[in-house]
């Protein structure tokens, strides 16, 4: 188990972990990087990758592609949603050009879920079953697509196709329809437009270990860190360890704590006072007025 965290003013803080679970090794790698937004200020990339599970090199796909985004995007200019396709695109391309030089990692692969915080704004990309989760006033929601066969079964249980225990049970829920690997990447998340960030938000990152939590343990885990993202992450890895599962997978978290109260808002005034001076003002106007009334009258009265 591993901790970092980072807090850059104006920047929202945030904190990552990982935890081996019961696997032989970390397929999974994480990164956090603040960047340039240009007039906008700076923002915050928060990456999420996990190599794919029982293929060979699945550390190393997460690593390059891990590495391989942040420095293209950190490189590229234009908009958040031009710069973050660019940098799927290098990640992918990095990959394929690895498998080329070493055939026997020709199977390997990686997800990789990104988020990239601009002021007020989220942008987000994502390709297979890595988690974008956000806690908004006592409400989990996932915001980003889940590319494995998980939302499939859900969909034909609620058509009436299959039962909710066989759905769970099904050995092929975690089979992914879309992944970053040798092949041309099937579904992308890409939203162009950005989602609106509220003071007190919480948004984690997270490999598909998280999966061993129901929501609202995690939302339990979440509503502890009371604006510390390290308080929220030892909440949810205590929990993790406590469900004692023997089938527990590699998990990998950022928290970022969006505060209570933005700069932005704190400085804006609700409303904006009217200058004292404007009422001033009209006062030698009507006096010249009035004057000028009482002569014209003076004058023809005479």
């Amino acid at each position: 188990m591993s901790y970092s965290s980072a807090s850059h003013s104006p920047l929202p803080p945030c904190a990552s972990t990982q935890l081996l679970g019961q696997r032989q090794r970390q397929e999974d790698s994480l990164r956090l990087s603040q960047f340039d937004g240009g007039q906008a200020g700076q923002g915050l990339l928060a990456v999420v990758c996990d190599g794919m599970g029982g293929h060979a090199g699945g550390d190393i796909a997460s690593q390059l592609v891990a590495d391989r985004f942040v420095s293209s995007f950190l490189a590229a200019s234009g908009s958040v949603p031009a710069r973050l396709q660019t940098a799927l695109t290098a990640g992918h391309e990095g990959l394929i050009e690895a498998v080329s030089e070493r055939p026997d990692l020709e199977d390997m692969g990686t997800t990789l879920v990104a988020a990239c915080i601009l002021g007020d704004a989220l942008y987000r990309v994502s390709v297979g079953d890595s988690q974008l989760w956000r806690l908004r006033q006592g409400c989990l929601q996932r915001l980003n697509d889940d590319h494995s066969m998980a939302p499939v079964f859900e969909s034909m249980v609620a058509m009436g196709e299959m039962t909710a225990e066989a759905a769970r049970h099904d050995r092929k829920r975690h089979a992914l329809r879309s992944a970053i690997t040798r092949n041309p990447i099937s579904k992308i998340d890409a939203p162009p437009t950005p989602e609106p960030l509220l003071p007190g938000d919480y948004l984690l990152l997270a490999s598909d270990g998280l999966d061993s939590l129901p929501p609202d343990a995690v939302t339990n885990a979440l509503t502890q860190a009371n604006g510390d993202p390290n308080r929220g992450l030892e909440a949810l890895n205590e929990k993790i360890s406590k469900q004692s599962d023997p089938g527990q997978d590699n998990t990998s978290l950022i928290l970022i704590c969006v505060p209570e109260q933005t700069g932005a808002s704190a400085d804006k005034p609700a409303i904006a006072p009217k200058p004292a001076s404007q009422g001033v003002r009209l006062w030698p106007a009507a006096a010249i007025a009035g004057l000028v009334l009482v002569l014209l009258l003076f004058l023809i009265l005479r």
